[in-house]
């Protein structure tokens, strides 16, 4: 087998010249330069070498007259690859040595002909003993002229190559000019086409739409970028198939018949509006989208535009919003029941409060009235639930014991959760006093018991740990920018369900955002959870491993304060009452009857009134009080905060109580701080409310 040495720096060319060489049977062996071919050579001789004229470094010439130099590699054929552009090329190449031309372009047969040939005279220069015997075109020639003749016969035959070469470009040059002259002609007809294809094409651009174009058969024949958006492919790969590839199998034969209907009829319309429509994109994902048709008539016929509009985000927000509304209505119907409950409690809790006192002589009595008491304050205890669900109670915070937090939630969170649910408590004795809301923080817990129930539709264990934790700098720098270095009492909500994957722990606390089917859950409660912590000054962080359930736990800064919440206590200290003359203003008779008898039993001077227009009636018309003590929901013109900015227009020294059951947090948080008011949430206890009148009353005198 012969082996051939191509030195070709373009790498298109030199496999095109390997590919025809070795279909020949020859050995080929490339190198990309001439310096590199010259090394070859040393490793291993060649029986033939074909070589660019044009290459970086040195030329094809010199690489030829090197080859023709080297000792024992003089008699290897060089065959040079030109495009005989010039009649010095051929001097060039006799100059140099080289044994032959390959003009550019070449054909296959051309190229094995010509080496074949070579590689054939080459064999029999080696046997000749006069004259000169070459084999050409299958026949055998002794030449005997003399190598001048033979320069001349080779200079004038390719000089009339050349020339013919000249002419045929010349004659392209002229196609070539009269096709530019036809092209430039049909440019200024088709102008118009060309600018409204244009104005078309950017109005596909910049649609935010996935914007497509259909023919009668449908397919799809233009796609603008935003398809790959929108849809997931690029439009190359949508131009040419049908457009029923964009949506799910079990709409296609439902969209046959549109189909067959539109064409009918065509004309422009949305479709959508009112349906449940999707697409599939190329991963295979369905969402829900609206799309718009619009027919156009071409020489070419009826083509339509569809704009694909994903709408998955805005269903969402739709869902979200009918989700928040509908907690809206539910939060206004419960705090509406607890303000009516809460009055009936406070009738019942103050009355019982007056019993207790009246009746501490007999003791089997009063161990009646205890039991009924503590009723009563579960009742209240309920309904300030209730409230903190619905988020029409305003935050608390106070010095609370976490182990009584978690003992009163536990008994809810066991009637909430399944009996394949075992709960295990590890509470620590030596457990610090947190502040918070005592009924934030048993809502938030219930709230995660219910997350883990859900998390455990099989069954499995809950487990709630409370501890005593040290941050420190390290801890806080690593876990976010919301963790303050010092002392917390942590609760800790475990369970062994599916658990999360770290897409889903990024984003549990964001609002709205939910694993659960839509209507079962709100997407809220992980975020209120949150914000109630961070209104108290603590966070919250969750840990969760697919297959190793989640772990959630509540951070609650420790207080100084070593006394801790006495809710749910009955016996409870009386302060002092006193002499001043109070205004009550109450519309409920119930309640005014109960907080009069109350006041009166503390020693004050009452007076009492139904609503805010009467009390303001009293006080224009010359009646003074040491403190008005009124409700802040009443029928009239005027509720228990607007009749306070009226106490303070007429009077800045005014001393103010108001008592509510339900209160929109954000009418306390607007007007409290700015008219520095007192508020008792109902119901109240005697001992509660005789210590806020006296404080009030006590600042004022100071």
């Amino acid at each position: 087998m012969s082996r051939v040495l191509v030195a070709e720096d373009s790498p298109t060319q030199a496999e095109l010249l390997r590919a025809i060489l070795e279909q020949a049977g020859l050995e080929v062996v490339l190198a990309p330069d001439a310096e590199r071919a010259l090394s070859l050579l040393e490793q291993a001789p060649a029986d033939l070498v074909i070589s660019d004229i044009v290459m970086p470094g040195m030329s094809g010439y010199e690489l030829c007259r090197r080859i023709k130099a080297l000792p024992g590699h003089s008699s290897i054929p060089v065959v040079l690859l030109s495009t005989l552009r010039e009649p010095m090329d051929i001097i060039r190449g006799l100059e140099c040595g080289a044994d032959s031309f390959l003009t550019k372009p070449y054909q296959p047969d051309q190229i094995v002909g010509r080496i074949n040939t070579i590689l054939q005279n080459r064999d029999l220069r080696g046997k000749v003993s006069f004259g000169i015997d070459i084999a050409f075109l299958g026949q055998r020639f002794n030449i005997t002229s003399d190598k001048e003749q033979i320069l001349d016969m080779l200079i004038s035959t390719f000089e009339d190559t050349v020339r013919a070469n000249r002419d045929l470009q010349q004659r392209e040059a002229e196609l070539a000019e009269a096709k530019r002259k036809v092209e430039e002609y049909a440019q200024v007809l088709e102008g118009r086409v060309h600018i409204s294809e244009e104005k078309f094409r950017g109005f596909l651009t910049a649609s935010p739409d996935a914007m497509l174009v259909v023919d009668e058969r449908g397919t799809i024949i233009l796609a603008s970028q935003r398809v790959e958006a929108v849809l997931g492919y690029l439009p190359e790969e949508l131009v040419g198939r049908q457009f029923d590839l964009l949506m799910p199998e079990r709409f296609h034969t439902a969209h046959a018949s549109h189909v067959r209907d539109y064409l009918r009829a065509p004309r422009p319309r949305d479709m959508g509006v009112g349906l449940e429509l999707y697409a599939l994109r190329k991963d295979g994902g369905e969402f829900p989208i609206e799309i718009s048709l619009s027919p156009h008539q071409t020489p070419d016929g009826l083509v339509v535009i569809a704009a694909i509009r994903d709408i998955a985000k805005r269903k969402q927000a739709e869902a979200a919003l009918q989700q928040a509304q509908k907690m809206e209505a539910v939060g206004q119907l419960t705090s509406g029941i607890a303000h009516d409950f809460n009055n009936v409690l406070g009738a019942v809790i103050g009355n019982l409060d007056l019993l207790a006192d009246a009746i501490s002589d007999n003791p089997q009595a009063a161990r009646f009235a205890e039991s009924a008491l503590t009723a009563a304050l579960s009742g209240a205890e309920l309904v300030k639930r209730l409230l903190a669900f619905s988020r029409r109670q305003p935050l608390r915070a106070e010095p609370l014991d976490l182990r009584e937090t978690i003992a009163s939630t536990t008994p809810l969170i066991r009637r909430t959760i399944s009996e394949q649910i075992a709960i295990v408590e590890r509470l620590a004795d030596d457990l610090w006093v947190a502040v918070a809301d005592p009924s934030q923080i048993g809502n938030a817990v219930l709230n995660l018991a219910i997350n883990a129930r859900d998390a455990m539709p099989d069954g499995g264990t809950l487990t709630i740990d409370c501890r005593n934790v040290t941050v420190d700098e390290d801890f806080a720098v690593a876990y976010g920018a919301d963790f303050r270095p010092g002392d917390y009492v942590v609760i800790s909500v475990s369970d062994t369900g599916h658990g999360m994957p770290p897409e889903i722990v990024a984003r549990a606390f964001d609002p709205f955002f939910t694993t659960k089917a839509q209507g079962v859950g709100t997407g809220l409660g992980l975020s209120m959870v949150l914000g109630t912590l961070k209104q108290s000054g603590g966070t919250a962080r969750i840990y969760s491993e697919p297959g190793h359930g989640t772990t959630v736990r509540l951070y609650l800064p420790r207080t100084s304060d070593a006394a801790a919440s006495a809710n749910g206590q009955t016996a409870v200290d009386v302060p002092p009452g006193g002499h001043e003359r109070v205004l009550v203003v109450e519309d409920n008779e119930r309640i005014r009857e109960v907080s009069c008898a109350m006041l009166s039993d503390l020693g004050y001077r009452i007076e009492a009134v139904e609503s805010a227009d009467d009390a303001l009636a009293r006080i224009r018309g010359g009646d003074r009080f040491d403190l008005i003590f009124s409700d802040v929901v009443m029928p009239g013109k005027h509720t228990g905060i607007t009749l306070a900015a009226e106490l303070r227009a007429l009077d800045p020294r005014v001393k103010i109580v108001l008592t509510s059951g339900y209160t929109s947090p954000s009418l306390l948080q607007d007007n409290f701080d700015q008219l520095g008011i007192e508020l008792l949430s109902k119901p109240f206890r005697k001992a509660e409310l005789a210590a806020l009148i006296r404080k009030v009353l006590d600042e004022e005198s100071q």
